[in-house]
């Protein structure tokens, strides 16, 4: 899989996982390299694979038998999110900043949220592809419609001297649109007579953007002579950044933005959200096709053996 266009400004220290804690830890030494003459110097910047977004999300299923161990094996070789926290305000960017420990719990949150993220975008790239899919059905499982109020409040001074505040809340020809999982809104209203499936695309772009905002900074790459240039020069421009969770959800964006397809693991013990190297693709291993075949086999198998003999059918 190709890389990424965004490069990955890395703290330069290794990370790992302190589940006593629930923490995941800056742990010293730095990645530091030796140029032969005595010099160490940091590892430099690098492209991250594309892919980023779908194997962090996974880390959302914690029932699945290797999630420590992949979560271990993620953390060792990317290091820190880059957060120091979650925002208090749903509809705020990510709280991105230079850190030295987070919980395990602000991981879980994000991974849920592009989890979501991936599987709503593969119900709106499947419903302009595939007419008798119910995408309705579909969007219900991830998002819900909620009415929208407008609210005030009136203030009677008592007898007593104390103040009563009353709230009224007043119904809109608005809705919200709110994570059926955690009941958290994801920011955006929504005219009533606006179909789910139109509006589903807004709250894709909306909130991956919101979620790139102060992670991912637009600056200047190479500078090289051109005489088509009135300048003289070719500016080009290079997108960076310094936090892990914003390399995450620019790949997100990317893979929306190039139209690539998503799918879920077909192997039912799995349920693994992939970017699929070919269009057939089912699984997202050869280990899952494999347990799938198997799984199978020994279904059929079952079936056969309890199969009454054929003369008694006769």
């Amino acid at each position: 899989m190709k890389n990424s266009n965004l490069y990955l400004y890395r703290s330069g220290y290794r990370a790992e996982v302190d589940w006593k804690k629930g923490r995941v830890i800056s742990a010293p030494p730095r990645q530091v390299e030796d140029d032969g003459y005595g010099h160490w110097f940091l590892q430099p910047e690098e492209r991250p694979f594309r892919g980023l977004s779908s194997r962090f999300a996974n880390f959302s299923k914690t029932w699945k038998k290797d999630f420590k161990k992949d979560f271990e094996i993620f953390v060792a070789e990317f290091g820190l999110l880059g957060i120091t926290g979650l925002p208090e305000d749903a509809y705020k960017p990510p709280m991105y900043g230079e850190s030295w420990k987070e919980e395990i719990d602000w991981w879980l949150h994000y991974a849920g949220e592009v989890y979501r993220l991936l599987r709503l975008y593969r119900i709106i790239r499947r419903a302009r592809v595939d007419k008798n899919f119910d995408a309705e059905g579909a969007l219900d499982e991830i998002i819900i419609f909620e009415q929208a109020y407008k609210v005030s409040h009136t203030c009677k001074l008592q007898d007593n001297g104390q103040y009563n505040w009353t709230e009224h809340k007043e119904e809109t020809p608005f809705v919200k649109a709110v994570w059926k999982e955690n009941g958290i809104e994801t920011g955006q209203v929504f005219p009533e007579t606006m179909l789910p499936i139109d509006a589903a695309p807004y709250v894709l772009a909306s909130t991956i953007s919101r979620n790139l905002a102060g992670g991912v900074i637009l600056g200047m790459g190479k500078v090289t002579p051109s005489k088509k240039s009135p300048i003289g020069y070719s500016i080009a421009e290079q997108r960076y950044t310094n936090y892990l969770l914003a390399a995450i959800y620019n790949d997100l964006w990317e893979l929306i933005r190039n139209e690539k397809p998503v799918e879920i693991c077909a192997h039912s013990e799995c349920a693994n959200i992939f970017v699929p190297q070919r269009k057939t693709g089912e699984y997202c291993s050869d280990a899952c096709k494999q347990a799938a075949y198997r799984k199978r086999k020994a279904e059929t198998q079952k079936t056969t053996a309890t199969r009454p003999p054929l003369e008694l059918l006769q």
